[in-house]
């Protein structure tokens, strides 16, 4: 039997980041009085662009590393929006509290490589706003450093580094496109005003995008379907402290969630075949995601696209899925056959056992 007392981080406190919190509550504060011009004072070109004008998520380089250690470590103590500790946390709580250790330990291990051979996402990142000391660790340790004789190496201190420091391309990009430019289009293009604009074009807008994309990480992991894995992690079992249990996936498909986030939110697919560029096993109805990347695939922009082979599909699905209709009644074979088609999508098989 599991002993709790085993592993060290059963007994972790949550420390709450207050300026987070007050932070939060003031943009949400903002966005109520924002919805309530953009219902009652705004045109209603302003109400549109308010509700389809994106806002940016994070440092590129960030926002990877935190989803591919979500994948890695689903709804476990190391991951950073674990859906086990509710669904407040996985949604925007574990924005507003410290890490669980768990979470920085298994960070470290992260490959980020291909990101740091990026120039696109260095471009974002490199030059950090930086506090003094934490350059200057980062460029003088070597193998005999005292540092790497208490765990930390060379691409922990640069990990580090970056979030505690915005890019400084990242802070003026942001200022440009998630600022200027929604408050000022809507003033320039049909007179919109420049206090309407702020509140509705930016907080409006931002705390909107913010919380629809939210959903992934909390309702995506709570309310739908599991058609391809029905296996779902107990919160109560101390094996979560350190390991997800083996095929355990809370995700699910959320179609609502799909249709606000463009695709989204097919999330059992998505947790199960990770490796498909396909958010969904059809890439179709709700998944404008996937319709993008084909048009671009068709024109040459993307590449060595990955998908999951349908009879690989249909067998994961009988044997552990929980019996629900797949989206597209299972048409998947039809799909796959129709991407073969496609020049530049290079068909790629997981053997799953």
């Amino acid at each position: 039997m599991w002993r709790l007392e085993k592993y060290p981080s059963a007994g972790f406190q949550t420390r709450l980041v207050w300026k987070n919190i007050i932070g939060f509550a003031f943009l949400h504060l903002a966005a109520v009085y924002g919805l309530f011009l953009m219902l009652t004072a705004s045109r209603i070109w302003t109400l549109v662009w308010g509700t389809t004008y994106d806002t940016p998520k994070n440092c590129l380089y960030i926002w990877v590393r935190d989803h591919r250690q979500h994948h890695k470590y689903s709804d476990t103590n190391a991951d950073p929006h674990n859906a086990q500790r509710g669904f407040f946390f996985s949604h925007i709580g574990w924005l507003m509290m410290r890490k669980h250790p768990d979470v920085i330990e298994k960070g470290k291990y992260v490959d980020l490589t291909d990101l740091e051979a990026d120039p696109i996402v260095m471009f974002q990142k490199t030059s950090l706003v930086p506090l003094i000391n934490n350059i200057h660790l980062h460029r003088n340790i070597s193998s005999t450093s005292p540092m790497t004789h208490i765990g930390l190496s060379r691409s922990t201190l640069l990990v580090n580094t970056c979030t505690m420091s915005l890019s400084r391309y990242y802070t003026p990009l942001y200022i440009v496109f998630a600022l200027l430019l929604p408050v000022v289009i809507p003033c320039l293009l049909w007179g919109e005003s420049v206090w309407g604009s702020v509140w509705t074009c930016f907080f409006a807008r931002s705390v909107l995008m913010l919380n629809i994309t939210w959903l992934v990480n909390s309702a995506a992991h709570f309310y739908g379907t599991r058609p391809y894995n029905r296996y779902m992690a107990i919160p109560s079992s101390p094996a979560l402290i350190t390991m997800p249990l083996l095929g355990s996936i809370q995700a699910v498909e959320n179609p609502a969630v799909s249709f606000l986030c463009l695709g989204e939110g097919w999330h059992n697919y998505h947790h199960m075949f990770p490796w498909d560029y396909r958010a969904a096993e059809l890439g179709r109805g709700y998944d404008t995601s996937t319709r993008l990347i084909d048009f671009m695939a068709r024109k040459g922009w993307v590449y060595d696209l990955r998908c999951t082979p349908a009879t690989t599909v249909d067998r994961w699905a009988g044997r552990h899925g929980d019996g629900s209709q797949r989206p597209g009644g299972g048409k998947g074979s039809e799909t796959c056959a129709d991407m073969v088609k496609m020049d530049s999508i290079k068909m790629a098989s997981k053997k799953i056992t």
